[in-house]
């Protein structure tokens, strides 16, 4: 039943133009969040999972660089280049050759070209972003970076906006990603640690048009970022919103959850059978938040046990077994 989430652990192979010195096979571990209708929740809790995994790795000072497939291509819009022209800046950024880039864009449009560049920079401060944006009155410039603005606010709230820059020189060789992309990097290795984004195009691609996001993450760079690993059994929660509204407020709690060790699933949207559904998925609680955010509504689907408790409480138990 949708949506479903997955993780993975498993090689990938990838083809290099490159024939010597190239890795070809990469041991990755991967999570895939598919059939979700909200793509701006799913994409946040991608993300806020990424963020509590690279912490738990004791990964440092990383930053998750987030851009959008329109983005570029709403530049390219504003330039008004044929389709010669946008292969050429594409095939560019890939390769990161800006100063061939800036050479190309000069001779189409000074003025213009100045603004590109500065906004494929990499930049943490998403405001400045914003002004250069307010400059170009192209409308998949406009919507693509307000849905990152969104995505960048809803972090900010769950106190996560200090791990992300906006990356918009961030490019996708395969066809099927439709929206966010984001890479992971770590100053401890010189390659990108891990990358993701939405990619509803590609289950379409096989017969069956759903929504999915989701990320990998390099394994052997892993090893080569981290310090220490804590791995335990974990207990396992369904969180879920009574009346399907108040997400912001259901990742909020989640991530204490998180922090706390214990594996919390979100659910956003109306599912028959909530408790059947809770144990299809392997969890050990179903967790309902009520309409006014004070209470919870706990199921022990082990012990066939009920009882509601203040928000402030339940989370205070799981953060006294944590110190325990």
């Amino acid at each position: 039943q949708l949506p479903v989430r997955f993780c993975y652990f498993a090689d990938s192979f990838r083809q290099s133009d490159i024939q010597k010195g190239v890795r070809r096979v990469y041991n990755q571990a991967g999570l895939e969040f598919i059939g979700s209708s909200n793509a701006m929740m799913s994409d946040v809790e991608i993300l806020v999972i990424l963020i509590n995994i690279l912490n738990g790795l004791n990964l440092g000072d990383y930053k998750i660089g987030l851009g959008h497939v329109e983005f570029i291509g709403g530049l390219c819009d504003w330039f008004k280049l044929n389709l010669k022209d946008r292969e050429y800046i594409r095939r560019t950024i890939a390769i990161k050759n800006f100063v061939a880039l800036e050479n190309f864009l000069n001779k189409k449009n000074k003025d213009k070209a100045e603004i590109f560049m500065k906004l494929i920079q990499p930049e943490s401060n998403i405001e400045k972003i914003c002004s250069l944006v307010s400059k170009i009155k192209e409308q998949k410039v406009i919507k693509s970076f307000n849905y990152l603005k969104e995505i960048y606010d809803i972090l900010e709230k769950l106190d996560c906006r200090g791990y992300l820059i906006t990356d918009f020189s961030i490019i996708r060789d395969f066809d099927y990603y439709t929206g966010l992309l984001f890479e992971v990097y770590c100053p401890n290795v010189t390659d990108i640690l891990g990358s993701g984004g939405r990619y509803d195009g590609l289950i379409k691609k096989f017969g069956l048009d759903i929504p999915a996001t989701g990320f990998a993450l390099d394994i052997d760079l892993a090893h080569k970022a981290i310090e220490k690993m804590d791995l335990r059994e974990r207990l396992k929660i369904l969180l879920k919103c009574q009346d399907n509204k108040n997400n912001l407020e259901l990742i909020r709690i989640a991530r204490k959850l998180r922090h706390s060790d214990i594996i919390v699933e979100l659910s956003y949207g109306d599912i028959s059978r909530l408790e059947d559904f809770a144990r299809e998925k392997d969890c050990d609680l179903l967790v309902e938040v009520e309409p006014d955010l004070e209470n919870v509504k706990i199921t022990d689907l082990n012990k066939n046990m009920k009882k509601v408790k203040k928000v402030s409480e339940f989370l205070k138990e799981f953060k006294n077994e944590k110190r325990n």
